[in-house]
């Protein structure tokens, strides 16, 4: 690395892993065919008082937005469904969910 042949990296994998925990466990958001074609969100935001994010989906993202007691998803594209205590919920492009944050 940086003009020396034997030199190596080793943060990536360690940079690279928040992000994932991020995603897949707190966010709950996973695939259920290749490609993210279609997907869940399952989340587990409690802990969080106040949170914005986006995640990356192929042709679009989602959106949450953890307020006062409540977790609203959003989605760019369709394919989606959410995951609650309740039951489940599709998503449809720009439209946003609200669930409690428990």
């Amino acid at each position: 690395m940086y003009g020396d042949p034997f030199g190596k990296s080793l943060c990536h994998a360690w940079g690279g892993s928040p992000v994932y925990l991020l995603g897949r466990y707190f966010m709950g958001l996973q695939p259920t065919t290749p490609g993210y074609a279609t997907f869940t969100i399952h989340p587990h935001l409690s802990m969080f008082n106040e949170l914005k994010c986006s995640l990356p989906l192929k042709n679009g993202s989602v959106h949450y937005h953890v307020h006062d007691g409540k977790i609203a998803i959003r989605t760019d594209r369709s394919g989606g469904t959410v995951i609650t205590d309740s039951g489940m919920i599709e998503l449809q492009p720009h439209q946003t969910v609200t669930i409690a944050n428990n």
